[in-house]
């Protein structure tokens, strides 16, 4: 059997940029060479695409870009009437290769990557492309989007929330600050509506904060959500597969050790704690994992995701989708389907890349 030329992309012009990268060097390690050929294609943060064929290495400590000896600029084309497969375009000073590609495999978190930009580019090249595709990844980028849809699952219950645009910030700004004070009560989460990685979210406890807040979260997006703080556990699920065809982790549970599970926690202090199956009884997680699919369903989500959630007792509440969740050593996502499914994370990877080519 052929090989399927598989187009792995890192990196992006996006503010999780290095979480990308972080996440990439996981992946490449356990990616199965003797099933897929790699190809592997950096996103600057200005947005130049190069293959990079140096160390992983340097893509783990970002250095990769200023690899010059192992950088070629590349560009994809439409398909070759020869044998009907999208294309990538490899230059190599005043010439250029063309390199065949099957599948593309995004690990790129947050904007112009998990927001349905790269999605729509390899639908309009007609390339299979791992993961949720162009519809899904909208609606599921926009936390907005994703709570309105999601209200329509029976029994679903989220945080109360008030969401605007920048436009309407600018021109009614004191009555919409009255307005969440008055309805959501502190302490509240100001976040960008479309971001990651817990990257611009504000933990706002008294009304002198909140304006500055909000006015913080603008510079990562032109829509904010102003949020209930939910209390309970934080729990996460992941789920795997297409259409209704899924598969669905058992709930796994973080506890961060911090004022909340911010980008520092994440990535840089590393004081956060995960616990796998999560302390809950069995009832509760099964119901978790039930909501954990309606959700991912709902919102047209394809490939794989990670579903977040907040269970306080017997109470569940629905907090956020994934549909390019982290990658890292550190991530919930791979761990859980590995303990759930008792495979390996090449063997992971492997089946993401199938769920690719068996939804085209």
């Amino acid at each position: 059997m052929n090989k399927l030329n598989v187009l792995c992309l890192f990196g992006g012009n996006s503010t999780e940029y290095e979480i990308s990268c972080w996440s990439f060097d996981s992946v490449i390690k356990n990616l199965d060479q003797e099933k897929f050929n790699i190809i592997t294609a950096g996103i600057s943060k200005t947005g130049e695409w190069h293959i990079y064929e140096g160390l992983p290495e340097k893509i783990r400590d970002l250095s990769w870009i200023e690899d010059l000896n192992n950088l070629y600029p590349c560009a994809m084309v439409p398909k070759s009437k020869e044998n009907n497969k999208a294309r990538l375009l490899k230059f190599i000073k005043k010439d250029y290769e063309t390199l065949d590609i099957d599948v593309i495999l995004p690990i790129i978190h947050g904007a112009n990557g998990e927001d349905g930009t790269i999605q729509g580019l390899a639908q309009i090249y007609g390339v299979a492309c791992a993961g949720a595709d162009l519809s899904g990844s909208v609606y599921s980028y926009d936390k907005t989007v994703t709570k309105i849809l999601c209200s329509k699952i029976k029994g679903l219950n989220q945080a109360g929330y008030l969401s605007f645009e920048k436009y309407e910030f600018d021109s009614d700004c004191e009555n919409i600050l009255k307005f969440a004070e008055k309805n959501i009560k502190f302490p509240m989460f100001i976040k960008p509506a479309r971001a990651g990685s817990s990257v611009g979210i504000i933990k706002v406890k008294k009304a002198e904060e909140l304006k500055q807040a909000v006015l913080e979260a603008f510079k990562f997006d032109d829509k904010v959500l102003i949020e209930e703080n939910m209390t309970g556990k934080e729990i996460e699920v992941a789920v795997m597969g297409n259409k209704n065809n899924l598969t669905v982790s058992c709930p796994g549970e973080i506890k961060p050790n911090a004022e909340f599970y911010d980008y520092d926690t994440k990535y840089i202090t590393n004081t956060a704690e995960h616990f796998i199956p999560a302390d809950i009884s069995g009832k509760t997680s099964e119901k978790v994992r039930e909501t954990a699919r309606q959700v991912y369903m709902q919102v047209g989500a394809g490939g794989f995701a990670r579903v977040d959630f907040f269970v306080d007792g017997d109470e569940i509440y629905f907090n956020e989708i994934n549909t390019i969740p982290g990658f890292t050593e550190i991530s919930m996502f791979a761990k859980l389907l590995m303990h759930s499914e008792n495979i390996t994370y090449t063997e992971l990877i492997t089946r993401i890349i199938e769920l690719a080519v068996e939804k085209t």
